[in-house]
């Protein structure tokens, strides 16, 4: 299972001395890298690898209406940037990974914050990040009407959560979730959700940092981030260097390992 969430595509980063860290040049290598470690992983395993999963959790799209002066702070306009993503996505991972491994690929998605419309009567299907999704479902059902692979699945949810099955295990998909779980609030919030969804594990993205938890045996995986150190990471005072979680499922256990994807 690949977590792949806040590649926030059209992002600028500068940092302090006027050097470019982020762009999305530098946002189509990283995902390339993704997509390289990830087949190298399931070539070199010892164990036999039989489906990879794509987590998508939101953030894909920087969007242009965020915030107060987000245009300084873009590379590209919003339809480039969800024009960027879907191809970096499918070529650079869901594709190499179909056609090199010869095995089922199954995208699932579920929409960020920064992919909103801006519009606060706006429907839930008016979301950037759902129609990075749409974009990758219909490429997927071309390359099975042409011919070109017949392993990849793309389906996403237009709530604010999403549910699927890996391997008989239950995960709950969100964008977002507590930064930490210990305190006694967080705790109950990972209690309610656990009550209305029973899942066997959680993952989620949005704080630009990794982290992983375990509340009462529920193994919870948060995911780090695509652009690296931003504004963001530095107000959260967290590591906000690339990377993303992969993990691995098997029959017994829904998480028995975890392996974080450096990024360059």
């Amino acid at each position: 299972v690949l977590i792949l969430s806040d590649t926030h595509h059209g992002k600028k980063i500068v940092d302090e001395r006027g050097e470019v860290q982020y762009d999305q040049i530098i946002a189509k290598r990283r995902i390339e890298q993704i997509g390289d470690q990830l087949v190298e992983a399931c070539l070199t395993s010892s164990r036999k690898i039989d489906e990879i999963v794509v987590a998508m959790a939101g953030d894909l799209v920087d969007n242009e209406i965020i915030y107060d002066g987000q245009t300084y702070n873009i590379d590209d306009p919003l339809l480039k940037q969800m024009q960027h993503v879907t191809v970096d996505i499918w070529e650079g991972i869901l594709l190499k990974a179909a056609k090199t491994l010869d095995i089922p690929v199954s995208a699932y998605g579920v929409a960020g914050n920064h992919a909103r419309t801006g519009h606060k009567n706006s429907s839930k299907m008016s979301n950037w990040d759902n129609v990075v999704y749409n974009n990758l479902q219909l490429m997927a059902d071309m390359a099975r009407t042409h011919g070109i692979t017949d392993k990849i699945s793309v389906s996403f949810s237009l709530e604010s959560y999403n549910n699927f099955i890996i391997r008989g295990w239950k995960f709950h998909m969100r964008h977002s979730g507590p930064r930490q779980i210990e305190t006694p609030a967080m705790s109950d919030k990972i209690g309610g959700w656990y009550k209305t969804h029973k899942m066997d594990a959680m993952l989620y993205g949005h704080n630009h940092h990794p982290a992983t938890f375990d509340w009462n045996g529920l193994p919870i995986i948060m995911s780090g981030c695509v652009c690296g150190p931003d504004d963001y990471a530095e107000e959260l005072a967290a590591d906000g260097d690339p990377n993303q979680w992969m993990l691995d499922v098997n029959d017994l256990r829904p998480v028995t390992r975890f392996e974080l994807l450096h990024l360059e």
